[in-house]
Order: structure tokens, then sequence, then C-alpha cells
């Protein structure tokens, strides 16, 4: 367990130094960009009225070639974070909130590009790992807050995490969903959509990894997807999970 949690304290700085990616075709397009891009069109400009079509809008939400290509991992990641059109996230009517981030994926080539970058589940995973909950809501909301959570959800980030690194995703995700319930008045989070949201990743994690009291308590559930589990269910198997 000391050798768990020294992992957890020392993961994060080394992902910084260790994941800038070195195969993407950069040598086309200049130096690296250590800022991330600056939307030039959002919604609320005066100009975004005048688009009129979803295809539009998305369009003119894209990268250009010759910033996405130089963004660092760490400016990808934030521009993603960024992105003015977050909120289609919620637009689909499935329960399962990849459905509606798998749309996105599919639409805004930040994200394509993001999940290309070799090594990037541990530089989201830092970020998700170290970000404040509350600094991140006071600038955004807790709709972008979720968004962001959602990057961790894919199968080709869970499965690349490694022992050390899948207790510490528990582990924070725990921590997060402790200090939300543990939330004096007035709210910030709590009783939001925050709390399934960070329970929905944990069960993402102990279903990938086969951890058998979740799996069979899921499947005696006859649950289809995994943002049926009750958040407090998925939380209780979670600190089984960090502790076995």
């Amino acid at each position: 367990m000391k050798s768990r949690i020294l992992a957890l304290i020392i993961f994060c700085p080394l992902a910084f130094f260790n994941c800038s990616r070195d195969d993407s075709p950069i040598e086309n397009f200049g130096d690296q960009i250590d800022e991330p891009y600056d939307f030039p069109l959002k919604p609320g400009d005066p100009a975004w009225n005048d688009l009129k079509t979803e295809e539009e809008r998305f369009e003119a939400v894209q990268i250009p070639k010759s910033v996405l290509y130089r963004l660092t991992d760490e400016a990808l990641l934030q521009t993603c974070i960024d992105f003015p059109l977050y909120f289609y996230i919620t637009a689909s009517n499935n329960t399962d909130p990849s459905i509606g981030f798998e749309k996105l994926v599919d639409s805004f080539n930040g994200l394509q590009e993001l999940y290309d970058r070799q090594y990037i589940e541990r530089v989201i995973l830092c970020r998700y790992i170290i970000q404040d909950m509350y600094s991140f809501v006071d600038r955004y909301d807790a709709i972008r807050l979720c968004y962001f959570y959602i990057f961790l959800s894919r199968e080709s980030i869970i499965s690349e995490l490694k022992e050390d690194q899948v207790y510490s995703f528990i582990k924070s995700s725990l921590d997060k969903y402790d200090t939300i319930l543990n939330e004096s008045p007035p709210f910030q989070i709590c009783c939001n959509v925050v709390e399934p949201t960070i329970a929905y990743l944990m069960a993402k994690v102990m279903l990938f990894y086969d951890f058998p009291p979740f799996v069979d308590y899921y499947n005696s559930m006859g649950y289809v997807n995994e943002s049926a589990a009750l958040p407090d269910s998925t939380v209780k198997y979670a600190r089984l999970f960090i502790n076995q």
C-alpha cells in the first residue's frame, strides 16, 4: 500500500516530463506550441449567430493543422477542455455519457489528435488527479468538468493504464467523490452531475479490469451500461478495489 501511495505522489511530475509526443508531423509546420489554441469564434460572439447549421458551427471550431500538430500534449489537452461546443456531450438521449462524447470525438479534430498521441493517458490522468474541482468550476462550469472527466472513459485510455496508475485513478476518484459529499452549503458541485460522472468512471475501470465483486454486482443487476450502476454502490466496490 505504501508503495502505491508513493507512486501516486511521484506519478504526475514524471508524466509531464515524459509525455511529449515525438511522432507528430511538426517538421512540416514549425516549432511546438506550448499555449492552448485560442478559438477565434465561440458561442456568444456576434459572428456566431451567422452560423446557421450544426455543420457550420463545428467547422468554425476546428483547429488549423498548422497549429494542431505543433501543440504540446498539455497544450492540446487544455485546448480540448476549452472546446466551445463541449456542451454537445449532453445532446444524446442515451444515459451513457460516452455516447455523446464519441460524437464529439468524431466531429472535432482536436479530440481526434489528442487520442492519437502516444502516452496521452498519462497526461490526461495526471491532469485529472491534480485538477482542483472548485477552481475548475469557478472558471468554467460543472458540465464542462464532467466533459473533461469523460476523456478518461475511453477504453483506449483505460487499457493503457498500469497497475499503479489504475490505483491512482480510483483513489483520486474516491477522494473527489468524498469531497463533494462532504461539501457544505452553499453547494458548488454537490447534487449535480459530477458525482455520477466520477462513479461512472470508476465503474468503467472496475469492469475493464474484471474486478470480481463489482462484476458480480453489475451482472446480477442486469445493467446494460456503466451509468446504470448506482453511484453509492460503485463507490462501495471502489473502496474494496483499492484495498485489495
